[in-house]
């Protein structure tokens, strides 16, 4: 087949955009959303003190 080339050519995989333009909208995802990624952390970690220390029946 003509125009074809091997799966190992680096040159045969193609990405719609300019280079970069994946990496550019998981910034940007990363930035909208970075509230709500640390809230949810700090809520988990909170969940899981509060649990151990209702398991504990108390601090220390």
């Amino acid at each position: 087949m003509r125009g074809l080339k091997a799966p190992h050519d680096p040159d045969s995989i193609q990405t719609p955009g300019p280079p970069g333009v994946f990496f550019e909208g998981y910034l940007m995802m990363i930035n909208r959303y970075l509230f709500e990624v640390i809230f949810s952390a700090v809520t988990l970690c909170g969940l899981i003190v509060a649990w151990e220390l209702f398991l504990a029946d108390g601090f220390l």
